[in-house]
């Protein structure tokens, strides 16, 4: 008889045991990773000439502000644009010129005058060299206009070989 019920008791145990609530799995997590990104933004310099619409032509000998004790001339623009950017991003623009030079050889030294008129926040100035771009402490956005005049370094000689004078500013935009 204790056979019985050792056999009867197993048997009990054993048979709970299968129908009884199966033990629920230990909790797991899976990441699902997500990417985000801010890009730097756009740089852009464009260079605007003065007039727009027509050839613009400096008489070297009768025009006061292209003379060397003149204001200048006004022949035109840069625009630096930069969106997106990171704080304390600097850009350096730089002037590389060449002479007004005429078809007979002749040619005529000028300074770049950067017109005060447009000074603005983010752009100091290296006169006549060009300047540096900075997006400060908080980065961002920024826009900066400047206006761009000519003279001459010495006056034209009394009795100079007419002639179209050529000359060439090139403006140069660099990362700093």
């Amino acid at each position: 008889m204790k056979k019985f019920l050792v056999v009867l008791v197993i048997l009990a145990v054993v048979v709970t045991g299968v129908f009884a609530d199966p033990v629920p799995p230990a909790p797991q997590s899976k990441d699902l990773k997500i990417f985000g990104v801010i890009e730097v933004g756009d740089v852009n310099l464009k260079v605007v000439k003065t007039p727009a619409e027509d050839m613009l032509v400096i008489n070297l000998i009768e025009d006061d502000d292209v003379q060397p004790s003149g204001d200048g001339v006004r022949v035109g623009a840069w625009v630096f644009t930069g969106v997106i950017q990171a704080e304390n991003t600097e850009f350096e623009i730089s002037y590389e010129k060449t002479p007004l030079t005429s078809g007979n050889g002749d040619s005529y030294a000028f300074d770049i005058i950067e017109l005060p008129e447009d000074e603005q926040d983010g752009y100091d100035k290296y006169p006549g060299e060009g300047g540096l771009i900075s997006f400060g402490e908080e980065g961002g956005d920024l826009t900066v206009t400047q206006g761009l005049a000519v003279k001459l370094v010495s006056a034209i000689p009394s009795g100079a070989a007419p002639g179209v004078f050529e000359g060439t500013i090139t403006i140069t935009l660099t990362a700093k």
